[in-house]
């Protein structure tokens, strides 16, 4: 169950209704902070191109982050010799 109040920051509350118990708090902060995840870290912008296009990306972009790190790595080696 969802509670939105007409908050600054337009808190909204959710409930789990079998026990009553809290189940989130989100603000516009956790808002945007979800939205950047969606698109920039699941690359949800490729979403036009389809699924396997959009997971080729995210492949090459994590060999990418590896082959640049292994690089500097490499240079951290070479550099304390």
């Amino acid at each position: 169950m969802k509670l939105a109040f007409a908050t600054p920051e337009h808190t909204a509350l959710y409930v789990e209704p079998a026990s009553g118990r809290l189940a989130a708090l989100v603000t516009d902060g956790d808002r945007r902070e979800g939205l950047s995840f969606a698109v920039l870290h699941k690359f949800f912008l490729l979403d036009w191109a389809g699924k396997n296009v959009r997971d080729a990306v995210a492949i090459l972009s994590a060999l990418g982050v590896l082959v640049v790190t292994l690089y500097g790595f490499a240079l951290l080696l070479r550099t304390r010799r």
